[in-house]
């Protein structure tokens, strides 16, 4: 497959160095765009991606690209999708998908006309581990599931410097743990409830608890 890469932040960069390592299994980079060249073109020099473009328009109409992964802030994940799709290009989108769920029903009856394929970049969906939760719910090993309690934590390395952009990790991670309860279950729980309990050392972490009371 030969992908093009939207925007050029962090998460973009993680994506570009995993599809490196898979050049045995024909993936390649072709393509990156930015809406400002110099760091299109420095995006493109640090990961060997042979064109660079100013604009998010010019990337999707690239005709060499095959499917491009959507990493621009969540607000704009429809609307650059939606530019992918009408482009004819298959679309990996970064998480949240979208903002809401009128926009993520628009983006996938476009990529059926389209004939494309449209996918969020939820990984651990793939996990063997999700496999086996699913054969257990739906078997009803476990009887009827009425809530779930799930954790997110990680470490800050530079106290008080990173501690401001936590809260801001940790509440995608709960619309996160909100996605997976709605494909266990096919259904939305009746209430989330979110929880800090930030824990301070040599180090900043914290650990966000969600709950959620199902139908």
């Amino acid at each position: 497959m030969k992908w093009g890469i939207l925007a050029t932040g962090t998460i973009a960069k993680k994506f570009a160095s995993t599809v490196e390592q898979m050049g045995a299994e024909g993936e390649q980079l072709v393509a990156v765009g930015s809406r400002h060249m110099e760091s299109a073109q420095a995006f493109a020099q640090q990961y060997g991606i042979p064109r660079c473009y100013d604009s998010y328009e010019a990337l999707a109409a690239d005709p060499e690209v095959e499917a491009i992964y959507v990493a621009t802030p969540n607000t704009l994940h429809y609307e650059n999708c939606k530019l992918c799709l009408e482009q004819g290009k298959h679309v990996l989108c970064e998480k949240p998908f979208t903002i809401s769920p009128e926009q993520a029903q628009q983006l996938y009856r476009l990529a059926e006309e389209k004939h494309r394929f449209l996918m969020e970049a939820f990984w651990i969906w793939l996990l063997p581990l999700y496999d086996r939760l699913r054969q257990i719910l739906t078997a009803g090993t476990i009887g009827e599931l009425k809530q779930i309690t799930c954790q997110y934590g990680f470490v800050a390395p530079v106290p008080g410097r990173t501690a401001s952009l936590i809260p801001v990790w940790a509440a995608v991670r709960c619309w996160i743990s909100a996605s997976t309860i709605w494909a266990f279950c096919a259904s939305s729980p009746d209430r989330t409830r979110r929880r800090w309990k930030p824990k301070r050392s040599t180090s900043t972490s914290t650990a966000p608890t969600i709950t959620a009371a199902l139908r």
